[in-house]
């Protein structure tokens, strides 16, 4: 792998900019990483972009990715005329280019040129820690898919992270979903 970059589309509080921090301070260790949003004072709920960048090399670009390998919808109630519409979301998509999206349709809304996956994430998300936040579950499938890391030395990283800032149930509920996501997630027939 040279390099790999994640466009991200979800609400603002869905935790899209938090997994692409943790994506990159996990794999700064064997990657160059960057991540960074684009959004202005938006309220919660309110549509958010984010992009991370992962590679080999040192990266000196500081814009979002014209043509993303992953492309990660936290929401698919996004894909409307006031937000965003199916061409926004396949910006720079290519046919080797993967879609992940929080769901549990057999198809997709989106006519995506390249690969499609599906994760219920919000389910599993509130099943193990009581909240639809679908970051930690959407994470678990993106590093199953995308094969860039091992999924149990990533755990094992973001454990530490969590049981910083969280008591052990909902570091032990955070790691169930991530592992659930890395495991429900499935292709989808176009």
């Amino acid at each position: 792998m040279k390099n790999c970059t994640i466009r991200w589309h979800s609400r603002a509080g869905q935790g899209a900019i938090t997994a692409s921090e943790a994506i990159a301070k996990i794999l700064a260790e064997k990657f160059h990483t960057q991540s960074f949003s684009k959004f202005g004072a938006e309220k919660r709920g309110a549509p958010v972009e984010v992009f991370t960048r992962i590679s080999t090399e040192k990266i000196e670009k500081n814009f979002p990715p014209k043509n993303p390998d992953f492309i990660i919808l936290f929401d698919a109630t996004l894909i409307n005329p006031a937000e965003l519409s199916p061409e926004e979301i396949c910006r720079g998509a290519t046919r080797d280019s993967t879609l992940i999206s929080n769901s549990v349709a057999e198809k997709s809304p989106i006519n995506f040129p390249g690969k499609v996956f599906h994760c219920g994430a919000d389910a599993i998300a509130r099943e193990n820690i009581g909240r639809e936040i679908p970051n930690v579950p959407i994470v678990g499938a993106f590093l199953a898919i995308s094969k860039i890391f091992p999924t149990e030395k990533f755990a094992e990283k973001l454990e530490k992270i969590l049981t910083k800032n969280f008591p052990q149930k909902i570091v032990a509920g955070n790691l169930t979903a991530f592992f659930a996501g890395g495991n429900q997630f499935f292709p989808v027939k176009k």
